[in-house]
């Protein structure tokens, strides 16, 4: 019977390429255990609307960003693959969201939008992280969002009008109805601050309201203007305010102030805001040049400055954190500060950065920094 059987020999070329083959496999599941840990990151912004034109922004930025992090981060041991959603349905984009696996959602960038996907992530125990979403409304503690955009400078605006514009008392408040949980909080936030509700408020989409805003700053009766719109319409309204009435103040809500506003509120115009977001950066920061490297022109700044500090705090839940969405989720409630274009700022026990407010004047060509507000 031994003699049946003969003891198997490889030839020596094949015994190589065996062993090459088992060398591989190993190098190859070496770098399954020892390579960089990936994580999705997904990105779901408002598609159309007034806030469209902002979130397309910020959204191009954040991307920019998780491309700069997978560079500068690579010897941390891992790579973010972003995921956007952006355009999807919200039943699309909640499916695409699970079957991904994403440990954090980037949503934005208006508070109307976020206020109305948070709650269908936070129902599926998705963390998600608002880009721009200030609405003192949604600062809520021990739910699933946190806020890179915390401050709202609303009070802070009214308070300035209050001690620099002591003639700014019978004002018109015109809100861009689409976004009320955020315009509707400003208006409030700012009566609050001046100390006087607005004479006569305006609510509706901006461009429905042109002539009727027309018609009231031509009747007169007003030494002010408050303006809670998108950029576009917040220049426009501003322009018809500098042409009907001179430079009659108006104090915009952050979401109006950009190069956008700047660029058609036109020589006669004078407008004020507090922001969180600052109209310059130090365009020294390693990121900053890694933008100027492979586009022309910048974005608008204030959407740099979002997109990095959200994708930073995203970065960092998925690093300090066990993986997946509860993992980030609770890296998220643990933080403690935020990194940012800006330097290192601390988070609230709402899970919002507590970022420093600025005031800004446009002064007939642009909005010009006047400096941080009460020492934030």
């Amino acid at each position: 019977m031994a003699g049946m059987f003969k003891t198997l020999k490889l030839s020596k070329p094949l015994s190589l390429a065996a062993g090459f083959v088992a060398m591989f496999l190993l190098v190859l599941l070496a770098f399954k255990l020892l390579g960089p840990r990936e994580a999705v990151v997904a990105l779901w912004f408002e598609h159309q609307g007034p806030g469209a034109s902002l979130s397309r922004d910020v959204q191009q930025c954040a991307l920019f960003a998780v491309d700069y992090f997978n560079i500068a981060e690579r010897g941390r041991g891992l790579r973010v693959r972003p995921l956007v959603v952006t355009g999807m349905s919200d039943r699309e984009a909640v499916d695409a969201i699970k079957k991904a696996k994403a440990s954090v959602v980037l949503v934005g960038a208006t508070s109307g939008f976020v206020s109305r996907v948070h709650p269908l992530l936070e129902r599926e125990g998705i963390p998600a992280i608002a880009t721009n979403a200030n609405a003192p409304a949604l600062a809520v503690e021990g739910d699933l969002l946190f806020r890179y955009s915390g401050p709202s400078g609303a009070v802070e605006l009214g308070e300035m009008v209050r001690s620099h514009l002591p003639g700014f008392k019978r004002y018109l408040a015109v809100l861009d109805s689409s976004n009320l949980v955020y315009t509707k909080g400003q208006l409030d936030g700012f009566s609050t601050g001046l100390g006087i509700p607005p004479k006569k408020t305006l609510m509706g989409s901006p461009g429905d309201l042109y002539d009727a805003f027309r018609l009231e700053v031509v009747a007169g009766g007003y030494d002010g203007f408050y303006l809670a719109m998108p950029a576009y319409y917040a220049g426009v309204f501003m322009e018809i305010v500098g042409n009907l009435k001179g430079p009659a103040p108006c104090a915009v809500a952050g979401w109006g102030v950009s190069s956008v506003s700047a660029s058609l509120a036109g020589p006669e115009s004078l407008g004020y805001s507090v922001v969180f977001s600052p109209v310059e950066l130090d365009m020294g920061h390693p990121f900053m040049r890694y933008l100027q490297e492979r586009i022309a022109g910048l974005p608008p700044l204030p959407a740099v400055d979002s997109g990095y500090g959200a994708v930073s705090m995203a970065l960092e839940a998925v690093l300090v954190g066990p993986k997946g969405q509860e993992g980030a989720a609770e890296a998220l409630k643990a933080m403690k500060t935020v990194k940012t274009l800006r330097g290192e700022f601390p988070v609230d026990r709402a899970g919002d950065a507590v970022l420093p407010l600025y005031l800004v004047r446009y002064d007939g060509s642009a909005w010009r920094n006047m400096g941080e507000v009460g020492g934030r």
